[in-house]
């Protein structure tokens, strides 16, 4: 398997590797091969002296300039015959070169007179490095080894709550309940400052997570020392249940959406990591009827707190390794000191990281160092992350798993040792982003600075010139005011970009020669007719991933061939067009586009596709959809229906599901509608038994309920009871074996269940239901169900949507067995107004409701809201209850009738 790029060792091994593979080809003749020869043995020599040396924790300033140095000449020397190889495709015969992912190769390369010359020249700087070391007598020193500490790939249960970890803090945090529950009706403003590490933002967030159901909205944003104002306002407003802003919306604007949405409200707004008081004093505009006495109070609550969390889970994260070695936690114990716990300071907290750093596996601090390639507090998606260590050449695979498996659990390891945070777990424990805090993001740019391993830019505050060596480059804007245009730097040897912000700065895609990584965020003053030209792109032969993110229509290049080695295209855009020759990148795995985008032609010579999602299912031939079985390795699917009166659109679907279960590695399937299919379209009625069993290992199965439902729940979703995690789906009616059927799941974690035609009977959920299930939503037009002793053992949240009826009188009968449910922590209801319901019908329901649910011993948190409708059959449903009165259950039986199953007695 080929050698990882690391932050230490650079490209030396990959590029070993490539001239061990060249040699063994006999692709080169002389006087290439023997300059190549000759090339390989200095490499050899060198590298002796570069493992040594990326062994030692801290190796002093002239071990670390002359590493850069070997690193330099080694990225310069792979340059060279990744761009040689390149230029001799379009001159030599046709080969194949499956190992370095070359589809075409010369059986010879040609001996340019220029190709010895240029080896000579690069073997001269490798003597001249070989020489100094030899001068300075750069020997290794003996500290402790990385390559002692040993690595897990699964998240302890202390991991997982480390973000609510508080130590000595519990003064501060009553007193901060005090401050937010004094029955003041003016806005409140409190300060939480203190030393960086020290617990501000574990304090605020569980105080968020206590009392925020208190308030009737609420939202957690991180300011960080470069803010994106617009993001932050954005963030307020969705998570305040603001839905109608809009991308292009400016600042101001914003501003005054949120103003009018908080006002008449009662929130609370956690600003974390806020460092400049301009930012504050624009924010504070936005909140509203303020009296100018409040705009400048504010409450010191910590100065400093008395447990320093940071250091507690970084050493914690250290010494987990090492349980059985007492030397290591001697050395740990004296390292630290013992100023830490006294007064915490940056250089204490240094201390701790730097401890924790050199515990870490050379891969992992190569991972590590990587984080810096995306904006302070910005959310990382573990999918994407993974996936560009994979492109970067940083993982090492073996036989048992690929690049990206193994990458995973690189991922799952800095989260283990407290190196990132995890911000979403799945309902499969599964961790889907993280952040970095700010503290550990400054001692890796640190790290990352000192190898020459990433090159971090805000254009618009620190215009200054940059040296010819950057090699992975963050280019960022943190104001529109002063920005302009990077000038006086060469880019044609940069690996990795990552660009955000102002589109009218970003450099020509045409500077760039060697990308392998590029990542676009980008907004701007723009109009309907805004487009993005990457037509230049497919000149990077070198380029694996690609992913742009923006609020306006992209223009790929019309042809992409020239990108043969790219494996990630994903595209949040607006629109864009998807160039034909795309079905010929033999190694695409992962690709994402705009849900208006149609499955082009051809799709099944993607034979490496693993990752398919949002093309638009109504706009395909039913042949291109039929194609989609041909894709043998694909993982997750995600279709979009942008439509749903389309003639097309049901046949489609019958194809989908006939053929998508002959994937055999298929883990996850996802319908979702598009912006035009609204809760008032009819959905297509799906025939479930046109649906086969998917193979061993499904783990998620979601048909949003605007797309389709089926007529009937499908029996073999028994059959998944040890993959299935996540269920979303909608039938049009229910009975008492389907609920049977499903009960046997037992590692299902979600359950969404939408029932078209309300039922008479009691939907009843047995004892040992769903054990692991952790979240259930249930909707349908009539709300009647029960739980018996023991059903749903680990059930946390409830959400039950259903629609109040004209002149119903509910009784206990809504919901029956709610205190069965031992770990409920939380209940949401969302009530709707049948045809001929009054506000007082409403009123009935929610009183009901919350009846059954204070029966409850520990009364879990209640948020009830009441909406338009809860869509449904409207006339059966009306029909049938206009008629009938629902009995109050008998007080001597749990259940209808004294026994489980028993059928509501109505009255007329």
């Amino acid at each position: 398997m080929e050698p990882p790029v690391s932050s230490s060792r650079g490209p030396m091994g990959p590029l070993l590797w490539k001239l061990d593979w060249l040699e063994s080809q006999h692709l080169l003749r002389n006087p290439v091969r023997e300059s190549f020869d000759l090339l390989k043995e200095d490499l050899e020599g060198i590298d002796t002296f570069l493992l040594e040396l990326s062994d030692e924790d801290d190796p002093n300033l002239m071990k670390q300039y002359w590493m850069k140095e070997v690193r330099e000449i080694c990225y310069d020397t792979e340059d060279y015959i990744d761009w040689l190889f390149h230029s001799q495709l379009k001159i030599g015969s046709v080969g194949v070169a499956p190992r370095l992912k070359i589809s075409r190769l010369p059986r010879t390369l040609n001996p340019r007179p220029n190709v010895v010359s240029q080896i000579k020249e690069l073997r001269a700087r490798l003597q001249d490095a070989s020489e100094r070391h030899k001068r300075y007598v750069l020997d290794n020193s003996t500290s402790p080894s990385s390559s002692n500490f040993m690595r897990s790939h699964w998240i302890p249960e202390w991991s997982r709550e480390a973000a609510s970890l508080l130590v000595g803090i519990d003064d501060s945090k009553e007193k901060l309940i005090k401050l937010l529950n004094n029955g003041e009706k003016q806005m409140n403003v409190i300060s939480i400052s203190g030393l960086g590490g020290i617990g501000k933002t574990t304090l605020a967030k569980q105080i968020l997570q206590e009392l925020g159901w208190q308030f009737g909205c609420h939202a957690f944003v991180r300011a960080s020392r470069k803010p994106d104002t617009r993001s932050l306002l954005r963030s307020i407003l969705s998570q305040t249940g603001w839905r109608h802003h809009s991308e292009a919306c400016n600042s101001q604007q914003l501003t005054d959406q949120l103003s009018e949405h908080l006002r008449h409200r009662r929130y609370l707004i956690v600003i974390d990591d806020l460092w400049d008081t301009a930012v504050w004093d624009f924010l504070l505009r936005a909140f509203p009827d303020v009296p100018q006495q409040f705009k400048d109070a504010s409450y010191e609550i910590v100065r400093k707190c008395g447990g320093v969390p940071l250091a507690v889970i970084h050493i914690a994260g250290l010494l987990t390794r090492q349980q059985e070695k007492s030397e290591e936690w001697d050395y740990v114990e004296r390292s630290l000191g013992s100023n830490l716990n006294i007064t915490p300071t940056y250089e204490g907290m240094r201390k701790v990281m730097n401890l924790s750093y050199n515990g870490l596996p050379q891969c992992l601090k190569t991972c590590l160092q990587y984080v810096c390639m995306y904006p302070e507090n910005c959310t990382i998606w573990k999918d994407d992350l993974v996936r560009r260590w994979v492109a970067e050449g940083f993982i090492e695979g073996d036989r048992e798993r690929d690049n990206e498996a193994i990458a995973q659990s690189h991922f799952e390891e800095l989260v283990y040792r407290g190196m990132i945070q995890a911000i979403d777990i799945n309902y499969n424990d599964q961790v889907l982003s993280c952040i970095v805090h700010p503290m550990v993001l400054d001692f890796a740019i640190s790290m990352s600075a000192e190898d020459n391993f990433i090159t971090t830019v805000d254009y618009s505050k620190n215009a200054r010139e940059l040296g010819s060596m950057v090699r992975r480059l963050l280019l960022f804007y943190s104001s529109a005011k002063y920005a302009a245009k990077l000038s006086g730097m060469t880019l044609s040897q940069v690996r990795s970009l990552a660009f955000y912000r102002l589109v009218k700065c970003l450099p020509s895609i045409r500077e760039f020669k060697f990308l392998r990584v590029l990542v676009l965020h980008l907004w701007g003053d723009h109009d309907d007719s805004t487009r993005l030209n990457l037509s230049g792109i497919d000149r990077l032969f070198q380029l694996k991933y690609l992913k742009v993110t923006c609020n306006f229509c992209v223009q790929l290049p019309t042809q992409m061939w020239g990108l043969n080695l790219l494996e990630t295209l994903e595209i949040n855009a607006k629109e864009t067009s998807v160039p034909e020759d795309i079905v010929h990148l033999k190694y695409l795995a992962h690709l994402c586009l705009p849900a208006v985008t149609m499955l082009p032609y051809g799709m099944s010579r993607l034979r490496s596709l693993r990752t398919l999602k949002h093309f638009d299912l109504c706009g395909s031939s039913d042949e291109e959809v039929k194609s989609l079985k041909e894709l043998s390795v694909l993982e997750e699917l995600q279709l979009v229906l942008t439509t749903a009166s389309a003639d097309s659109v049901e046949r489609n679907l019958n194809v989908l599901f006939s053929i998508v279960w002959l994937l055999d590695n298929l883990k996850s399937l996802a319908l979702v509608r598009g912006a035009s299919v609204t809760k008032d379209s009819v959905p297509i009625i799906i025939d479930s038994r046109c649906m086969s069993c998917p193979t061993d290992g499904f783990e998620r199965l979601e048909l949003h309920r605007g797309t389709c439902i089926l007529r009937r729940l499908p029996r073999w979703i028994g059959q998944l009871g040890r993959s299935l995690c996540i269920l979303k789906l909608g039938v049009l009616g229910i009975v008492k074996i389907d609920v049977d059927s499903l009960a046997g799941l037992q590692v299902l974690k979600f359950f969404s269940l939408y029932v078209r035609i309300p039922t008479v009977q009691l939907i009843i959920f047995t004892s040992d239901a769903f054990p692991a299930l952790e979240c259930f939503k249930f909707r349908s037009g009539v709300l009647c169900i029960a739980f018996q002793p023991r059903a749903m053992p680990k059930l946390r949240r409830l959400k039950l949507s259903f629609n109040a009826y004209s002149g119903v009188e509910y009784g206990h009968s809504m919901v029956v067995g709610i205190e069965h449910l031992l770990n409920l922590q939380e209940v949401s209801g969302r009530i709707g107004a049948a045809v001929g319901a009054k506000v007082s019908d409403t009123r009935s329901a929610v009183s009901t409701l919350r009846g059954a649910i204070s029966r409850h011993s520990m009364i879990p948190r209640l948020n009830m809201k009441t909406v338009d409708w809860i869509e449904d059959d409207r006339v059966r449903a009306g029909d049938m209850l206009s008629k009938m009165q629902i009995n109050t259950l008998s007080e001597d039986h749990r259940f209808p009738g004294g026994k489980i199953g028993g059928q509501y007695k109505y009255k007329g």
